[in-house]
């Protein structure tokens, strides 16, 4: 700006019409200008910085040992059988064993070499080679595979190379809160709330491919993208439901895409026990633990057997065998008093999300309050938070009382068909995420508490997490619904593709065809 006075004061706006205060007007609009669009912003255009600590769950374990042992990646029909026991509480000795017992094992005898075996090591968890003196020093230190001789047992040996800090400094030191980076000339979600820019509507958006074999049916599709991080960001691994039999039977299946338009299944991830369901999930990277967790919500039934917020985590994403066990974060009340909620209305704990800022976790869920009967006037829909909370397995509670205080993230009003707002009966979030200083809740809402009404997406924001968002965006910068019988626009979720911010939504048109679409962000 220095170097910028000269230049304008030898222009007749400047020097002529308005002198020095015009030079200090015309600053304090480019000052302004460039706050608007700021195009380095922390965790945003460029990495935050962490320190991870370093937890290794059964799943990575299970996953590191296949090569470790058997030099070669995990089988699924095996890494399934083995995840299974170690979620039942099976030991990693008991697992350990069973691999060197296997035949695959001694048929070989190069994998029962002790040096081998410490190159294995290296490569797998500290992604380098070992010299040959240094795999020999360490081998000359081991017992046999079978645990004969005098040494360290090889488990042991995994255990320290985990515990060193050769592994930790393997772990990512950086992460970005959009999962991906952002193109520094791309649009934010700050645009919009600056009126600088919105949201394609339904006209301009485009639709996208979704092919799932395993799927009797797919409607009103929630699809959560993550970069594949074994391409280093040129394919996608993407999430969403598949309805797989009656009565309300769903599962979560896994996604991949070359473009983030069209996606193929590649296999289902959870087998669903008899009275459970799992559907619309949401993905939150954790980039406080190393290795670097991905953690799914999704909505499934609960202890009371009503909707509630189960949770799943895995540190590769892209094998759907190792997703642990849904694990019930979150009880929704089925309005039965000698329940766990102790309440005669039903009020769900429905779409949960969950939000890792740095290594701060917080969790969210849609509250569809059906009130203590089936014309309740009460009835609505509305969005609950809360956190800071240690862990996605430790149980927090129902949607009354937990662990750590409830806010009303987004409340709405008790009153079906409402005409306060577009949105005053029904605000259910969808996907939660930091963009500089602020927090961004997008959702889907309307003026009645289920399918029905006038429905549409927008977006909330907040500079703290846990507390009622009150900056809501104007509907004329999201996206109205074109029908107003069922849920007419539903499910958005904020992805990063090639740099650029999408709007990813369930879509029904006037002839009451249901496809998944997605929307840029544009100039106004």
């Amino acid at each position: 700006l220095s170097d910028l006075y000269p230049k304008l004061s030898g222009t007749s706006l400047i020097s002529t019409r308005y002198g020095e205060m015009g030079f200090i007007l015309a600053l304090t609009l480019l000052a302004a200008m460039a706050a608007a669009r700021d195009p380095s912003i922390p965790g945003v255009h460029t990495p935050l910085p962490i320190d991870p600590t370093v937890d290794v769950q059964d799943g990575t374990w299970l996953s590191d040992l296949y090569p470790i042992i058997f030099a070669r990646a995990p089988d699924p029909q095996g890494y399934a059988t083995n995840f299974a026991d170690l979620q039942a509480g099976q030991s990693h000795d008991v697992i350990y064993n069973a691999f060197v017992s296997s035949a695959e094992f001694k048929s070989n005898p190069a994998l029962s070499n002790k040096t081998a075996f410490v190159v294995r090591v290296y490569t797998t968890l500290l992604k380098t080679t070992p010299s040959p003196s240094r795999a020999q020093q360490d081998a000359a230190l081991l017992r046999n595979a079978d645990g004969s001789g005098r040494g360290m047992a090889w488990t042991n040996y995994i255990d320290s190379t985990y515990r060193s800090r050769d592994y930790k400094a393997t772990c990512a030191t950086s992460y970005y809160t959009l999962i991906s980076r952002v193109n520094p000339d791309a649009i934010l979600l700050n645009d919009l709330f600056a009126g600088t820019a919105r949201m394609q509507v339904t006209s301009e958006s485009q639709q996208l491919s979704l092919t799932v074999p395993s799927a009797i049916r797919l409607w009103d599709q929630k699809l959560p993208i993550i970069p594949d991080p074994r391409s280093n960001g040129t394919s996608f691994l993407a999430f969403t439901r598949a309805y797989i039999g009656d009565p309300d039977v769903f599962t979560i299946v896994l996604l991949e895409s070359s473009d983030g338009v069209s996606f193929t299944e590649v296999r289902p991830i959870f087998t669903v026990p008899p009275g459970h369901t799992f559907y619309d999930a949401h993905i939150a990277v954790d980039n406080g633990v190393c290795p670097t967790r991905y953690v799914m919500s999704m909505e499934c039934v609960g202890s009371d057997g009503w909707a509630s917020l189960c949770t799943s985590e895995t540190s590769t994403p892209w094998f759907p065998e190792s997703w642990s066990n849904p694990f019930i974060l979150v009880n929704g009340c089925s309005g039965d008093m000698s329940a766990t909620c102790h309440t005669n209305a039903k009020q769900s704990a429905s779409t949960g999300v969950s939000l890792v800022d740095g290594a701060t976790r917080y969790t969210a869920w849609t509250q569809v309050y059906d009130g203590v009967s089936s014309s309740d006037p009460l009835a609505h829909t509305y969005s609950q938070c809360t956190g800071p909370i240690e862990s996605y397995s430790k149980y927090f509670g129902n949607v009354m009382t937990g662990t750590a205080p409830i806010a009303n993230m987004l409340p709405s009003e008790p009153h079906p068909y409402c005409t306060d707002s577009w949105d005053c009966n029904n605000r259910d979030k969808q996907d939660w995420k930091r963009e500089g200083q602020f927090y961004y809740a997008l959702y889907n809402g309307a003026n009645y508490y289920r399918c029905d009404g006038s429905w549409g997406i927008s977006v909330a924001r907040s500079k703290t997490a846990i507390t009622e968002y009150t900056d809501i965006l104007p509907l004329s910068r999201g996206i109205p619904a074109v029908v107003s019988t069922t849920c007419g626009i539903s499910y958005p979720v904020l992805n990063v593709i090639g740099g650029e911010l999408f709007v990813y939504y369930a879509f029904v048109n006037t002839n009451g065809v249901n496809y998944p679409m997605r929307a840029r962000l544009v100039p106004v």
